[in-house]
C-alpha cells in the first residue's frame, strides 16, 4: 500500500494498494466530506507483479502524478508518503511492515514519512 499527502493538516490523503496479481486499489481518502468526488478518484495507477520460485513477489508501480497532483510536481515541493504492508503469516495471523511507523494503523498522515521531489535526473 502506498499512502500520499500533500497536505497532512487537512486530513485528506490518497491511498493506494496493490497485491501480487497486480490488482489496484484507489482511494482518496476526505474525512471532511469536502472534496466533489473524492469517492470515485482513481489515478489510473498501474502495478506490474513478478512472483519467483521462492514465494517472493516484486511490484513495479507507475503513478501518474498529473492525476495525483493536478499538475506537474515540483522540484523542492514536499509531501508526505508511507509505504506499508500487509501480509497472511500464517491462519489469522497478519505481518503488518511500514516504511514510516504510525503507530495504531497505516492511516495516520501526520506520522507519513517525508519525501520531497527533485529534478528529473537528480
Amino acid at each position: 500500500e502506498i499512502f500520499l499527502d500533500e497536505d497532512p493538516v487537512d486530513g485528506k490523503y490518497y491511498h493506494l494498494g496493490y497485491n501480487t496479481r497486480g490488482s489496484v486499489f484507489e482511494s482518496r481518502v476526505d474525512p471532511t466530506g469536502t472534496v466533489a468526488g473524492a469517492a470515485g478518484w482513481r489515478s489510473d495507477s498501474r502495478a506490474r507483479t513478478v512472483i519467483n520460485a521462492k514465494q517472493n513477489w516484486t511490484a513495479e508501480i507507475a503513478i501518474p502524478w498529473q492525476n495525483v497532483a493536478g499538475g506537474s510536481v515540483v522540484a523542492g515541493k514536499k509531501w508526505r508518503l508511507n509505504v506499508c504492508r500487509n501480509r497472511w503469516t500464517a491462519k489469522d495471523r497478519v505481518e503488518y511492515t511500514n516504511w514510516s511507523v504510525c503507530g495504531g494503523g497505516f492511516h495516520t498522515p501526520a506520522r507519513f514519512g517525508k519525501m520531497t521531489f527533485s529534478e528529473v535526473g537528480r
